[in-house]
């Protein structure tokens, strides 16, 4: 895909998840990028050996599904969480967190979504998305009790 199809692409795709990133942070936001993406929950989806709807009899069609499938919708769900977390972070200014914190943060996350974007193999994206959640790990173990109460209240941690 050319530079152009792949921007074309990605502006067409923000267009689509705009109505998830106007609900509130957590599972709802994520039921949503499911739904517009087109992905079903793999936790009931079974067989789990084939995305959808790529199973055939045809092993070459398999694989390009599956690779079309990863590349447009489920790789994009994972960006999209990516900056969902960012926007969680920079949401804690109004408490009692270190700006610096949130930078660092937020920073990594956007370099996360550019280098998830330029991976080229699953072992450098499963790195990435350790990467990202290790870094939230470490930002929200460094929150005021009174907003980590707050995150467990929420159930969006």
């Amino acid at each position: 895909m050319g530079d152009a199809s792949a921007r074309a692409s990605c502006i067409d795709r923000n267009e689509q998840l705009r109505p998830c990133r106007e609900l509130p942070a957590g599972s709802d936001r994520a039921t949503c990028v499911r739904e517009v993406l087109g992905i079903p929950d793999f936790q009931t989806f079974l067989p789990k050996r084939h995305l959808p709807p790529c199973a055939t009899e045809d092993a070459q069609f398999t694989k390009r599904c599956e690779e079309r499938f990863r590349r447009e919708r489920a790789y994009p769900s994972i960006t999209f969480r990516f900056q969902e977390l960012a926007e969680r972070a920079e949401s804690f200014r109004q408490f009692d967190v270190s700006l610096d914190a949130i930078v660092r943060f937020v920073t990594l996350a956007e370099q996360a979504t550019i280098d998830f974007n330029a991976a080229t193999t699953k072992t450098e994206r499963v790195a990435i998305i350790r990467r990202v959640r290790d870094a939230w790990r470490t930002f929200v173990s460094g929150l005021p009790d009174t907003v980590k109460d707050r995150i467990r209240r929420d159930h969006v941690q």
